[in-house]
């Protein structure tokens, strides 16, 4: 879970710098950081 949660921070900050760090969107980067990294261990765990 921690690995996890680590993916998303890192995932968020780096949808916040394609962004320009612009206030305000805190928020939208981190869901969609989780939808990323949901997406992406959806497709590693149908490779399996």
């Amino acid at each position: 879970m921690e690995d996890r949660h680590h993916r998303v921070q890192v995932a968020a900050y780096f949808l916040a710098e394609r962004r320009g760090f612009a206030p305000g969107h805190e928020l939208d980067d981190w869901l969609d950081a989780e939808d990323a990294i949901e997406a992406e261990d959806a497709a590693r765990a149908a490779e399996d």
